[in-house]
């Protein structure tokens, strides 16, 4: 046993980077991904401690081995992390070139000394449990509150509301709704205020196509999680998590509103299908417990690595995966986020009705493509994100356009971003309260509504995603829902810490 200990401890020093990274972030990813990187970086350690040992076998000692590989591993699984968790100073090239002289070092020492190291073996071993040991408990005490029972609030409600209109909604008819999310695409304000770009032509050409934009338009929050929560449960924050600590940081509460939503649970219950395209690299839309159908997924490692949330990181922390990239490697995530836009009209002759809902990163940093949607610069500038609004439009053109040309009945098509852009220059310095030019980049958020039937004529002169729904689900299902306050809420972190509402000055 004490044997196999000294043969297993290399290989599970390479789990070390991969938990503490998912400690650290352990709603952002499945439990499918976590096991799945695990069993890859193990296996990759045991093949490079294999390796050591067919290199030294005979000419070293199997502690002595055990240790070598364990220098080699710890250089390639943990090194770049631990680097990056230190002082600048300690972090630059020459401490990351003494790094692997090291490792041969040891290597030299264990072939030439023929010695027996088993007390250090069994240190190293011991000390590398340890280290093992924090980010599990950590990651373990994270999974089990990201599975604590539900936040939202049961009792009379939409569907209360619904079942009592069932009448109605069967003489309005029940068109298709599509909802598409867009992060972090601005409104007009933002744009033309704050960048000097305008938005018009294709403004315009959504109106052609019969798309009303609300004369105001704003988010309720200035995050995705907190946005897409309100949303999709339509309700406001502080009274869907009533229960919740308000000093909670994390997104778990908002990622399991987000997962098993009222409106994909309601629109289920009377009728719709729900198709349901995975997020990007995003677990909050990474499931949708009421989907019936999940489409549009890239398969195997190429849909493995668009998804993935966890997986960038770990990559990024390895000495291989810094050195593909400086080969010139990249994700398949940008043409991805292509093909999920392009993959919605597909559903559209299904046999309805039918509720599809994407969360598109199209118009999220970093920016990827040139206003033909080709490859551009790769950066956060905000030059970049006016190409990468460009590319959104034309691909957002083509969609909607397809999805009307393509459906038996005149469809809802809901284009609705989350919040603003969240500029760079914006980013609040302090505890202070927002400025006018803030309150506008984080909560002017696009949107646009097909409402066909005359259904623009139930929209209010302003729109925010909490009513969203309310207001759809009133004209089309007859469902009878007050309109809840077009409050907006800021926290200073992710999670549901801290929301005070804010004054809408600055955000038209």
């Amino acid at each position: 046993m004490r044997r196999a200990a000294l043969a297993a401890f290399p290989s599970l020093l390479a789990a070390y980077p991969t938990l503490s990274l998912a400690a650290g972030s352990a709603a952002e990813f499945s439990p499918w991904e976590l096991a799945l990187l695990l069993l890859l970086v193990l296996l990759a350690a045991a093949l490079l401690h294999l390796g050591v040992y067919a290199l030294l076998r005979g000419r070293a000692r199997p502690a002595a081995v055990s240790l070598v590989a364990a220098a080699l591993v710890g250089w390639i699984f943990c090194s770049n992390l631990l680097l990056d968790r230190v002082a600048e100073p300690l972090a630059r090239t020459p401490l990351r070139v003494a790094i692997p002289a090291g490792v041969a070092a040891a290597a030299w020492w264990a072939v030439r000394s023929r010695a027996n190291p088993v007390g250090l073996a069994r240190f190293c071993a011991v000390f590398t449990a340890a280290l093992v040991l924090f980010p599990t408990a950590a990651l373990a005490r994270e999974l089990y509150r990201f599975s604590a029972g539900p936040v939202v609030e049961g009792g009379a409600g939409p569907a209360a509301a619904f079942a009592r209109s069932g009448a109605a909604a069967a003489a309005r008819g029940r068109p298709d709704v599509y909802l598409i999310v867009l992060d972090q695409y601005g409104d007009s304000g933002v744009l033309r205020d704050q960048l000097g770009f305008s938005n018009r032509a294709f403004e315009d050409s959504l109106r052609a196509m019969g798309f009303t934009i609300p004369r105001v338009s704003r988010s309720n929050y200035a995050w995705t999680a907190q946005s897409l929560a309100s949303m999709l449960n339509m309700e406001h924050l502080p009274v869907l998590a009533r229960g919740v600590d308000p000093e909670e940081r994390s997104n778990h509460h908002l990622y399991r509103l987000v997962h098993g939503n009222r409106v994909s649970r309601v629109l289920k219950e009377h009728g719709y299908r729900v198709y349901f395209q995975p997020g990007l690299r995003w677990w909050g839309t990474g499931r949708n417990d009421a989907a019936d159908s999940v489409y549009g997924v890239p398969s195997g490692i190429r849909g493995l690595l668009a998804r993935s949330a966890l997986g960038p990181y770990v990559l990024a922390t390895t000495v291989p995966g810094r050195l593909l990239h400086r080969a010139g490697f990249r994700s398949p995530v940008d043409a991805a986020n292509v093909e999920a836009l392009r993959s919605v009209p597909e559903v559209a002759p299904r046999p309805g009705p039918k509720f599809v809902f994407l969360h598109s990163m199209i118009a999220h940093p970093p920016y990827r493509f040139d206003a033909s949607c080709g490859e551009g610069a790769r950066s956060t500038a905000e030059r970049e994100y006016v190409e990468q609004i460009r590319c959104a439009n034309r691909l957002l053109l083509a969609t909607v356009g397809e999805i009307l040309r393509r459906s038996p009945e005149p469809p809802v098509i809901l284009l609705q971003a989350d919040h603003g852009p969240r500029l760079p220059r914006n980013e609040p310095a302090g505890d202070g309260p927002l400025t006018p030019a803030q309150v506008q980049d984080r909560f002017g958020a696009f949107a646009a509504y097909h409402l066909p039937g005359g259904g623009a004529d139930a929209l209010p002169d302003t729109v925010t995603p909490v009513n969203l729904f309310r207001i759809v689900l009133n004209r089309y299902l007859g469902a009878g829902l007050p309109l809840r306050a077009d409050d907006m809420y800021y926290s200073r972190a992710h999670g549901m810490y801290r929301f005070a509402r804010v004054p809408p000055e600055g955000a038209r």
